[in-house]
């Protein structure tokens, strides 16, 4: 598949976009944040392309015994700008047969600046899968922020220490309190939109 004319597509249509403002309404505290995350679409057991990913999957046949078969798949890594009132693709890449994430994310990553320029976005928001240092170093050299999501069990597992459970916060939402490696006690706020301390 040619992605090229969509990317350009994508790349004037969004930047239209910008130019007409049409973003601002998707900051959060004034910043516009591109989304980084891969996606999984047109898995078969019977059917495959050069381009297919492949992973073995234990079914159950139809005389119900476990078996291995060979699943192909493809997946890609897709960038977006997200926000309170929409989200807008930027660009794709796909995974090639054999490699991980990241390095679609890299290759993806190296047309930010050629397509977008510098300063079409603030930050950069992604799972902890990219939280790797090949990756960390691409994005922070060209300049932007990085804000990499965690979940708990993740947290845990490097050492935090979760006090409770999520309570009740003041202007409604939740907080989290949990103590870090060197034992400060800090918290996380989640709160509505709407919320008076916004």
């Amino acid at each position: 598949m040619h992605l090229e004319p969509l990317r350009t597509t994508l790349a004037t249509t969004n930047k239209l976009l910008k130019r007409n403002k049409a973003f601002l309404r998707n900051q959060m505290s004034g910043l516009l944040a591109l989304n980084l995350d891969a996606n999984e679409h047109f898995k078969s057991r019977s059917r495959c392309c050069p381009q297919c990913l492949q992973r073995q999957i234990t079914v159950k046949n139809s005389q119900g015994q476990e078996e291995e078969v060979t699943e192909y798949y493809h997946k890609e890594v897709y960038a977006q700008l997200s926000g309170p009132a929409w989200n807008t693709l930027l660009d794709v890449e796909p995974l090639r047969p054999g490699e991980e994430e990241r390095a679609a994310a890299l290759r993806l990553w190296g047309r930010r600046r050629r397509l977008y320029g510098v300063r079409f976005f603030d930050v950069v928001v992604a799972d902890a899968w990219y939280a790797k240092e090949p990756f960390l170093k691409a994005v922070t050299a060209l300049g932007w922020a990085v804000v990499v999501v965690l979940k708990q069990a993740e947290l845990e597992g490097r050492g935090l220490k979760f006090t409770d459970g999520i309570k009740p916060a003041g202007g409604r939402g939740g907080v989290l309190f949990f103590q870090d490696l060197e034992g400060n006690l800090l918290h996380l706020v989640e709160r509505p939109a709407n919320s008076s301390f916004n």
